[in-house]
Order: C-alpha cells, then sequence, then structure tokens
C-alpha cells in the first residue's frame, strides 16, 4: 500500500553523483595500486575504441592488471562510472577550451561554445549518450553551464530564458552529435561507406524524382547541396542563433554588435 510519499529515484539513475560532489567520501581504504582517475581515463579509453557497451568493471579491471572487486574501493558500480567518465570528458573539453581565447559578442561566443561541444562530442563518440542518460548535473558540468549563461550576463533577460538559450545551442549540437554517430555506426555494421549507401538507394531516389508525386522534394534532392554532418550541425546552430537574435530584440534586448575577425 502507497503512504502517500514519491518515491527516490532509483539509486543507479544519480549512482556516483554524491562522490563527484563529495556528499560521501570512498569506502573504507586499502593500500592499492590505482585510484579512481585510473579506472575513469580506462574506461573513456574503451569507450572511445569500442563503445560504451564495452565498458564494465571487468573489462576496466582486465586492462588495469586487478580484479573487478578492488575496483568497487573506487567505484561503486558502473552507473557512477559512466557518470565519472562524463565530469571527467566535460573537465578535459572545459581546459581545452581557454576562457581568455572566448571572442567578443554573445554570438560568437555561443558559437564557441557549439564547437567546443561537437569536439567533445565528436572526440567521445560515446557521451551524446551518455551524457542523455547521466545528466551533466556534475561539477564541470555545472560550472559549464555558468559560463554559458554569463554570455547573457549584459541583457535585461530572466534566467529561464538565458538557460533556454544556452540550452537550445548545446542540445542541437548533441542531437546533431549523435545522429552522426547513428549513422556511422549504422553504415559500419553493413561494411559501406556513405557513398555505397546513396549509389545503393539510387532507384528509390529517382522514383521519387520521377513520379511527379512529389515536386517539392524532388526540388531540394536535385537543387540543394550536400552538406556533411559537421555542416549540417552549424547550419542548425546559426538557425539558431537567428532565433535568438529576434528573440533578444522582441524583449528589448540589443545584441551585441558581431566582433571583427582578425
Amino acid at each position: 500500500m502507497s503512504n502517500g510519499s514519491t518515491s527516490p529515484p532509483p539509486m543507479s539513475y544519480w549512482s556516483g553523483y554524491d562522490l563527484l560532489w563529495g556528499l560521501r567520501g570512498p569506502g573504507p581504504t586499502r593500500r592499492t595500486t590505482i585510484d579512481r582517475a585510473q579506472i575513469v581515463d580506462v574506461a573513456t579509453n574503451i569507450a572511445d575504441t569500442h563503445g560504451l557497451a564495452a565498458v564494465s568493471m571487468r573489462s576496466v579491471a582486465a586492462v588495469l592488471g586487478t580484479s573487478p572487486m578492488s575496483l568497487y574501493r573506487h567505484v561503486p558500480d558502473k552507473d557512477a562510472l559512466v557518470s565519472m567518465m562524463v565530469d571527467a570528458a566535460i573537465a578535459h573539453s572545459s581546459r581545452a577550451a581557454n576562457d581568455d581565447a572566448l571572442p567578443e559578442g554573445w554570438r560568437e561566443r555561443l558559437r564557441y561554445i557549439a564547437g567546443s561541444t561537437w569536439r567533445l562530442c565528436r572526440r567521445h563518440r560515446w557521451f551524446p549518450e551518455a551524457s542523455m542518460v547521466r545528466p551533466p548535473i556534475t561539477p564541470s558540468g555545472m560550472a559549464g553551464f555558468e559560463r554559458a549563461l554569463a554570455i547573457f550576463d549584459d541583457f535585461d533577460i530572466d534566467i529561464g530564458t538565458k538557460a533556454m538559450f544556452v540550452g537550445a545551442v548545446y542540445s542541437g549540437v548533441v542531437a546533431s552529435a549523435l545522429n552522426a554517430t547513428i549513422e556511422e555506426t549504422a553504415r559500419a555494421q553493413v561494411q559501406m561507406t556513405e557513398a555505397e549507401v546513396f549509389a545503393a538507394g539510387a532507384p528509390f531516389i529517382d522514383q521519387v524524382m520521377a513520379s511527379g508525386d512529389f515536386p517539392r522534394v524532388a526540388a531540394f534532392i536535385a537543387e540543394a547541396r550536400h552538406l556533411d554532418s559537421e555542416a549540417e550541425m552549424w547550419a542548425g546552430v546559426d538557425l539558431i542563433l537567428d532565433g535568438i537574435a529576434a528573440r533578444l530584440l522582441a524583449c528589448g534586448g540589443l545584441p551585441q554588435r558581431p566582433s571583427v575577425q582578425r
């Protein structure tokens, strides 16, 4: 029988966050030759090479030359390990992005963040999926979010709107990266290049063009320029930025003029 209280989310959903935020210390310590940072680094390398599904306490222990049980002294379970991988990937990306090199202007800064996020997602193909399942409410994730929100400090808009602007760009880039990874994985599974996939689909495309039933689609196929995954991402980001610019004007905010690239 329910007591009317709301059940807390499964601990596995937030596993590892208490350690990341220092809400509890590690378990009983013993002399070991490994530490948490090494475990996270090895797990990240495995995910980068073989995918997130290949990461397990056993696979990490095998690389480190130790037993899976020895890892539990540092990381409580795989869910916690993935949370730590997400945080470490964001931290590495933030260190690679020198804040002193940020361009002037809200639009240029959001584009800078978009580029940094894209590189993070393409360096770690597993990151988009992992960060959607494991919310990046981690120390590194929140530090990045704080810096991004500061982009709009000079505008008289509420914090929810600022977060919506930042979130739209971030989510658009992550979704684009996830789509690119899914397409690459599918082509790898059938052992076909992108050109071979399009060549195999030519009869169906020709049917669309010849049927006369889809004139607008046919015009798009005939006239649109093919964009690779990164170019598509940037096209989407610029559309989002145009929308932000319009919203800023509607809110009475005055967008800063784009800086001149030197």
